[in-house]
């Protein structure tokens, strides 16, 4: 009886460490999540985050990177799980819509040094995650859900790219210095370069002037566009 009762202490200290254990575990867990809402919470809120004098003149425009190298300038109208809709701001009006697994890096706020757009472009790789850089310099990784009325929604990740997720988290555009994507990669750059008024540079495959005050453009990210003869600043020597 003596070696039974023995058998017994020793397997009921051994559960009650494991149900302590995994308690602890539980409340770490807890206290971890408690600490990524509030932190989030903050740093939407905090006037840190305010924009004022960051922006350039023209900078209330947004600027896309696709992953052929194609720089686009104007104002991202949405964003769902397969496209980007990018309007160039031209006249007349000109909107592409982009598959996601082409775009690079959404700059949301351009920052005022051009060098930190340099650095903000080399960070892009490929991966499962978003990197979302916030304005007062905070970083954030998750998984963007869409774009809709200036309000990114995202699946922000808890404990590194893998998660687990906070669900369809709300950040307004005005907070969200840039979000480098988990795109497929770099294409193949076109031979011809187009240079537009409004500062983007997109290379084409190619270039066609359709006689009517337009332009059509071959793009290995966004197919085909035509474009106002007008919005067109230069091109490569090597244009049709």
């Amino acid at each position: 009886m003596g070696f039974i009762e023995q058998f017994r202490r020793f397997d009921v200290g051994q559960v009650f460490e494991g149900v302590t254990c995994r308690l602890f575990s539980e409340i770490f867990m807890l206290v971890r999540y408690m600490i990524f809402r509030l932190t989030f919470f903050f740093l939407l809120l905090s006037p840190s985050l305010t924009i004022a004098g960051e922006l350039r003149p023209s900078a209330l425009a947004h600027w896309v990177w696709l992953t052929d190298g194609s720089l686009l300038v104007g104002r991202i109208e949405s964003i769902d799980a397969e496209l980007l809709r990018f309007d160039l701001r031209l006249e007349p009006p000109t909107t592409l819509s982009i598959p996601r697994h082409h775009v690079a890096l959404l700059v949301v706020v351009p920052p005022v040094d051009p060098a930190m757009t340099d650095r903000l472009l080399a960070l892009h790789k490929t991966g499962k995650a978003e990197t979302i850089r916030l304005v007062g310099g905070e970083v954030l990784s998750g998984r963007l859900r869409s774009f809709s009325k200036g309000v990114f929604r995202f699946d922000l990740a808890l404990g590194g790219h893998d998660g687990p997720f906070l669900e369809s988290q709300p950040i307004p555009w005005r907070r969200i210095r840039s979000i480098v994507m988990a795109s497929a990669g770099k294409e193949q750059t076109g031979p011809i370069t187009i240079f537009l008024k409004n500062g983007s540079k997109i290379f084409c495959e190619r270039c066609e002037n359709r006689g009517n005050g337009m332009v059509l453009i071959k793009n290995s990210c966004f197919l085909e566009a035509d474009l106002p003869l007008s919005s067109l600043n230069s091109s490569s020597p090597d244009q049709d």
